[in-house]
């Protein structure tokens, strides 16, 4: 079946080509208040690469979005340098299908983009000379947010260039996600103090080595850093007793994503301790195995304290004994979010939970797909969950009828979705 891009392609150009119909094409991806195009999954003949690049409606284009489109390098290089983007912030190539040719590889290096504030490079097989080249342009001075995600042929040496650069100094964003052809040691990315302003940074399926860990954990050149996506590193097998004297220098670290790194017990307690001195705000812990040992080394450690806003445990595994855990935590009084579901949580459980006195600021409750049933809601809640504005659960006519009428408006049955299910701040 053809995406609505390419049957308006088929529609609007194929049929006649002329600038009426390019026009009508326009209307359906071109968003005036933004200034923005976004033409995913869209095919570029050079007739409307010209178009685009010639159309007066789009000068001074803000935004420009050719995710998951196919086009031929040359036009790409043609649709770059043409005078309508030179002034563009935005500028999307995420898994664009192209011919993977020098021209390519040199026009990304070379771009000219002064204003430029986000660039977004998915799926470039680009050979490690050229990350040398690309390093060395002076115009992503003005960059804020930078993602190289499965550009495998980056690898050590690659991340090394654009560590050495200064002409990432501004960057406040960086994903350098599913880049795992070989561990990566980072020890130039680590070493470099050309990254003073990087809040966010997010190594998502891109396998480190335990001593990039450390050198991460411990540096202090990223102590701006606040989010720290590391779903799917290994970060578990790494973090072998011979860790703990490592101290984390992250001291502005809020967020940390943890997400299927095959935790135990041991190999948490070990990353608990080398943050027990950062303030955690935002924890995400989906699908590790959070058997009652992994629980008990959760709850023990520090990062349950009450700087802790949001917990993640979905799709972890974690029964009753785990809930009652951590409905006995008193430093979870400033939880706000806790997330559940897809667990083996039943009526018991939630029971325990619903009677303790430790959530008084929790607004969100997430329970769907558990073996909650209406039944785990028969509890007194007189002046409990003051704050809660949303109780997520798979059968919501039950559990409202148990519930109490100021309860009733904030039961939903879907999952609520936040901006890390699905992706780090992107």
């Amino acid at each position: 079946m053809m995406s609505l891009h390419e049957e308006a392609l088929e529609t609007e150009f194929f049929s006649g080509g002329n600038n009426h119909k390019l026009s009508k094409l326009l209307e359906l991806f071109y968003k005036e208040d933004e200034n923005s195009l976004i033409l995913a999954m869209t095919s570029f003949p050079t007739l409307l690469v010209k178009y685009i690049g010639e159309n007066p409606r789009l000068a001074n284009l803000k935004t420009l979005s050719l995710e998951l489109g196919t086009i031929s390098d040359n036009d790409l290089k043609i649709l770059l340098e043409s005078p309508n983007l030179q002034n563009m912030e935005t500028l999307n190539l995420r898994e664009l299908k192209t011919e993977k040719s020098t021209l390519l590889y040199d026009t990304i290096c070379n771009l000219k983009l002064k204003n430029l504030k986000k660039l977004i490079i998915r799926g470039f097989e680009m050979p490690i000379d050229k990350w040398e080249q690309f390093a060395k342009n002076v115009s992503f001075l003005s960059l804020e947010s930078l993602e190289l995600s499965n550009c495998w042929e980056i690898q050590n040496k690659g991340i090394e260039y654009i560590a050495k650069s200064e002409n990432f100094k501004n960057l406040e964003f960086l994903n350098l996600s599913v880049n795992y052809s070989d561990k990566l040691e980072l020890e130039a990315f680590c070493a470099s103090a050309n990254f003073p302003n990087l809040k966010n940074l997010s190594f998502q399926k891109t396998i480190l080595s335990k001593q990039a860990f450390r050198n991460l954990f411990s540096n202090e050149n990223f102590s701006a850093i606040q989010n720290l996506d590391l779903r799917w590193t290994l970060l578990g097998e790494s973090l072998t007793a011979d860790m703990r004297d490592c101290r984390a220098a992250l001291k502005n670290l809020k967020k940390v994503i943890l997400s299927n790194n095959f935790f135990t017990a041991e190999s948490f307690a070990t990353f608990a301790e080398i943050f027990s001195s950062i303030n955690l705000e935002h924890l995400v812990l989906t699908g590790n195995d959070m058997n009652a040992n992994l629980t008990k080394a959760l709850v023990d450690s520090k990062i349950i304290s009450t700087s802790l806003k949001f917990l993640n445990l979905r799709q972890t595994g974690i029964d009753d004994v785990g809930i009652k855990l951590l409905a006995q935590q008193c430093n979870l009084s400033n939880l706000e979010i806790l997330i559940l579901e897809f667990n083996d949580v039943t009526d018991e459980g939630i029971k325990v939970l619903l009677n303790s006195q430790n959530f008084e600021n929790l607004k969100c409750l997430d329970l769907y797909e558990t073996k909650v049933t209406e039944e785990g809601f028969n509890v007194d809640l007189s002046g409990k969950f003051e704050k809660i504005e949303t109780i997520s659960v798979s059968y919501t006519a039950p559990v409202i009828a148990m519930l109490p009428e100021r309860f009733k408006d904030v039961v939903q049955n879907q999952s609520k979705k936040f901006e890390d299910e699905e992706g780090f701040m992107a």
